[in-house]
């Protein structure tokens, strides 16, 4: 007899089936008729036993639906292999005392064959019965039928099963399939379907709607001969090219505009392969987001980020300007009234005045390098002999509270950088790590042979590769983030009013980009600040060093003619005193056409110094038209904004002489000097 726990297992086997108490169906009736007439039997059943019952899905002859197991026969037949056969029930100690052979009308005979799933777990039986004993039992033929049509009830009943899965998939996958249609159609952003080699097979109603289409009009096409892209000028190929690559496996990330009816818009887009189980790439999905609104938003949070920023610069700068006016300005009023007086005690009028004057200057020089527009003359430079060599400049600055130390590396490369820049920028570092620790501390300055990779350069807008390390460290107070984020801001600073211009770590800033550096800044609130700059490696051969600067103010020889050539008459005038006050014979020209008419009258020049941008003529094409003319002629120009024909990337050309506005007589006098020299 079976276990409970056959009897569990086979009842969980045939609760799978999910057939008990269902009507009757042809396909199992027509087998128990079948399994009647070629056994010859009053009686035929498909039963199928449950845990507590037999109940019969089909029957002949036999009026019960059901019975309890207690009156079953079939339980012994399922549980045994193969086919049961038992010519006279009463005479089978199995079945002797069994209700249905002991009462009346009483069962003699059976035959049955068990019902196995593809399991291997029986559930039932195919059987044929019969009130008189059948001692020859069954026929040869008629067993191997008895076997076969059980065999048959079994396949349909998993074909059953399978047409009610496939059913319940087929009503899943509708509901699925509504589901992503729905979301398909009403989601914000446009989608479609493409085949393998790029025809469009289905796109959604926000993307059809945007190009006043209907499905069956764009159904079919090559997605690059679609509406969306045939207004758009250069689209079509740039599609194809998407499509190949997609066709290949890769994904596709673009932004990029688009005439459409509605007019131009601005679209995320992206495009990736659909795969089969494989692998294969057998369609793609294209979609955009239209982001229109959200760029425009973005360049108006820009563009009120920058007049921000403009306006905290025009108010440091007009602040800082009218104090230094307001010096000039007033030495000058007292200057004046003095000279009227008859008074000759006026030099500190005058020094008070040119401070003022030379703290503009240097206003102006730091505004110029924090936008990337001074005029850079980048040569090899050790950094170690550098910072060895200001040293001692240093530790005057810093002061006996603070405790200086380099930690300078062997080996290291030399950088490529404008020495005075670099020299200007360690400077300022130290002097802002002095202001960081008003109770003293210690400040380090280290030197290093770097390497940006990159992962890193992208995240920071650097390009990859060898660099020269420059590093500042102190004890102080240390910066919070937000902070650090607005550190390189102009005129930002966290010092007390007077204390600070804001504009040294901008100037910095704007130096090393210029430079094609990286600058950064690790910092934490009362653990000090690290700033370090990235210098770019020096790469080719190095020129001698520079040979020692005369002392003193250099002047001419009396022989020596310049032509000094400015649209400004105020600063001609001024140009002109100064050269002639050094000792050279001068002329001036208003502009680039006076100046050739005086070279085209015979004039000859030692040099011509010239403004760089006037009307006419600029600068540079005036000097190379008299140069063309007069060969010997040395050029040097001057100019109060460096973007301009002299100047590419920040670095002024080979060969060129520059000297930048304002400049003071003895920079005039060196500079002059240097260029008739040279």
């Amino acid at each position: 007899m079976p276990t409970e726990l056959d009897k569990a297992l086979r009842a969980k086997a045939l609760a799978g089936f999910d057939i008990l108490d269902t009507p009757p169906e042809p396909a199992f009736d027509d087998i128990a008729h079948l399994a009647s007439e070629v056994c010859g039997t009053q009686m035929a059943l498909i039963t199928l036993i449950d845990e507590d019952r037999q109940w019969f899905k089909a029957r002949v002859g036999f009026e019960p639906t059901e019975t309890d197991l207690a009156r079953s026969v079939c339980v012994h037949a399922a549980a045994s292999p193969g086919l049961t056969v038992i010519p006279d029930l009463r005479l089978d100690g199995r079945t002797c005392v069994n209700p249905s052979v002991s009462g009346d009308p009483a069962l003699r005979f059976y035959a049955g064959a068990p019902l196995v799933t593809s399991g291997g777990q029986s559930i039932g039986t195919l059987c044929v019965l019969g009130y008189e004993a059948r001692p020859e039992g069954l026929q040869p033929h008629q067993a191997a039928t008895i076997e076969v049509l059980a065999r048959q009830v079994m396949a349909q009943l998993e074909l059953r099963r399978a047409v009610a899965d496939l059913a319940t998939r087929t009503e899943t996958l509708r509901a699925q399939e509504s589901r992503l249609r729905t979301v398909f159609e009403t989601i914000y952003q446009f989608q479609g379907l493409l085949t393998r080699d790029g025809r469009l097979i289905d796109a959604n109603a926000v993307s059809l709607k945007a190009i006043g289409c209907t499905e069956a009009d764009v159904s079919g096409l090559p997605y690059c001969d679609t509406p969306w892209f045939l207004g758009t000028p250069g689209m079509r190929e740039r599609v194809q090219g998407w499509v190949a690559q997609v066709a290949a496996g890769q994904d596709v990330r673009e932004e990029f505009d688009l005439n459409l009816p509605g007019g131009t818009r601005t679209f995320d887009f992206a495009m990736r392969p659909v795969r089969s189980t494989d692998g294969t790439v057998v369609g793609m999905v294209p979609e955009a987001v239209d982001v229109t609104e959200r760029r425009s938003a973005e360049a108006q949070l820009r563009q009120s980020q920058k007049m921000e920023a403009v306006g905290q610069l025009t108010g440091g700068i007009a602040h800082d300007f009218n104090n230094m006016l307001a010096v000039i300005v007033g030495s000058l009023n007292l200057l004046q009234r003095r000279l009227a007086k008859g008074e000759t005690d006026v030099s500190r009028y005058v020094d008070a005045a040119l401070d003022g004057a030379d703290r503009a200057a240097a206003l102006t020089h730091r505004l110029l390098a924090f936008s990337r527009l001074q005029p850079l003359d980048p040569v090899p430079v050790d950094a170690n002999r550098m910072v060895t060599d200001m040293s001692d400049l240093l530790a005057r600055t810093l002061g006996e509270t603070v405790r200086m130390e380099t930690v300078l590396s062997a080996g290291l490369w030399k950088a490529h950088a404008d020495p005075s820049q670099l020299e200007n920028a360690i400077l300022n570092l130290c002097v802002n790590a002095r202001d960081a620790m008003p109770d003293g501390g210690r400040l380090t300055v280290e030197t290093a042979n770097a390497h940006i990779d990159g992962a890193y350069g992208r995240e920071n807008a650097v390009e990859p590769g060898q660099y020269v390390l420059v590093a500042v460290s102190d004890t102080g107070t240390g910066m919070s983030p937000e902070v650090v984020a607005r550190a390189f801001d102009p005129f930002f600073t966290t010092k007390g009013v007077g204390k600070g211009t804001g504009l040294g770590l901008s100037q910095v800033f704007g130096f090393v980009r210029q430079s094609n550096g990286h600058v950064k800044i690790y910092s934490e609130p009362g653990r000090g600040t690290t700033l370090k700059v990235y210098l770019p490696r020096f790469h080719g051969p190095e020129g001698a060093p520079d040979e020692a600067e005369p002392s003193g103010t250099p002047n001419g020889s009396g022989a020596e003619t310049v032509l000094v050539v400015e649209d400004d008459e105020r600063m001609r005038a001024c140009s002109v005193e100064s050269l002639r006050e050094l000792g050279y014979v001068v002329s001036e020209a208003g502009g680039g056409a006076e100046a050739l008419r005086l070279v085209e009258g015979g004039r000859t020049f030692s040099l011509l110094f010239t403004d760089i941008v006037m009307p006419e003529l600029t600068g540079r094409e005036l000097a190379d038209r008299m140069v063309a003319m007069l060969p010997g002629m040395r050029v040097l120009y001057t100019t109060g904004y460096t973007r301009n024909a002299v100047v590419h990337n920040g670095v002024l050309d080979a060969g060129t002489h520059l000297l930048p506005k304002p400049f003071g007589m003895d920079q005039l006098a060196e500079m002059v000097r240097t260029v008739l020299d040279s």
